[in-house]
């Protein structure tokens, strides 16, 4: 299971007016089947360390699944790039240095962007838990709220 690749989804959702953001990720196998979601209220942040946030819960859960090989896909190009060209190599962002570590001790990695139009489970996830001001829950299978969105995602 360790050698396989999975594809960790990332995204969340930011409310505009108070700046209060929530978080998810979704881990798929190569061929698309769920794995595993959560999602979480994470309080008051910019969408630039929310993004962050999310990658980092994602790569500290993929272990407990025994996966250290992933594509990481987020709909945050700013985010995508930032990790894949290492630019911000002494930023002051601490959840930035933390994913930066992370990806160069642990396992393999390889970050793509992806339109929020290909990440329509993981949208749908943030903003549940956005609406609840919900603290994490995992789903070790697709919540009904995603279940045809999974199905067309």
């Amino acid at each position: 299971m360790a050698n396989k690749w999975v594809n960790l989804f990332a995204d969340g959702a930011i409310v505009n007016g108070d700046g209060s953001a929530s978080i998810r990720g979704v881990l798929r196998d190569q061929h698309g089947n769920w794995i595993l979601g959560f999602n979480y209220f994470l309080g008051q942040c910019s969408v630039f360390q929310a993004k962050l946030w999310e990658i980092l819960d994602d790569l500290l859960v993929m272990p407990s699944k025994s996966f250290k090989r992933a594509t990481i896909q987020t709909n945050n190009l700013e985010v995508a790039k930032a990790l894949q060209e290492n630019l911000m190599k002494n930023s002051g962002i601490t959840v930035f240095r933390r994913v930066r570590r992370l990806m160069e001790t642990e396992g393999q990695w390889c970050i793509r962007y992806v339109p929020r139009d290909f990440n329509k489970v993981a949208d749908c996830l943030a903003k549940l838990s956005l609406a609840r001001k919900s603290s994490l829950h995992v789903y070790d299978s697709a919540p009904i709220e995603v279940l045809e969105l999974f199905q067309e995602d």
